[in-house]
């Protein structure tokens, strides 16, 4: 590749699919930054001991874990798209309380909630509370 060749000006798509051809990236996308790509994306470059804000690493957000885990299940990315909504719901009802801090009593509430002021169906009441078990049953600690 010439490194003095400019990307296309005009609007010419033969132009512009041999540029994305000879440089592997779209014209007006910047090149990748130097270094040992494969070494930062597979998170070898270095232990990272804080963060940029000089905090130490945290572990995995909830939601991050319970993806994570539905992945490893092999569930369909569509179940794994609707439990976090329903999760996410369920943590915003409860003022966003942490679903550590919360049982049996505030899941039976929320779907309670669906049922009565949301005028959801059964099967919706279903999937809500398949959702805000899987957490319990699979990611949360049992305490």
């Amino acid at each position: 590749m010439d490194p003095t060749r400019k990307e296309p000006e005009s609007n010419g798509r033969r132009e512009k699919d041999a540029w994305i051809r000879e440089t592997g990236r779209a014209p007006g996308v910047p090149n990748p930054p130097q270094g040992d790509l494969d070494a930062r994306f597979d998170g070898q470059a270095q232990e990272q001991t804080t963060s940029r804000t000089g905090d130490p690493p945290r572990s995995p957000r909830l939601l991050d874990r319970v993806r994570q885990e539905i992945r490893t299940r092999h569930y369909s990315r569509r179940t794994e798209t609707a439990y976090v909504a329903w999760i996410k719901r369920f943590i915003f009802f409860h003022d966003k309380r942490h679903p550590n801090e919360m049982g049996e009593a505030e899941i039976s509430g929320f779907v309670s909630h669906l049922a009565t002021h949301k005028k959801v169906s059964a099967s919706t009441q279903g999937q809500a509370l398949a959702a805000l078990l899987f957490p319990y049953k699979n990611v949360l600690p049992v305490s």
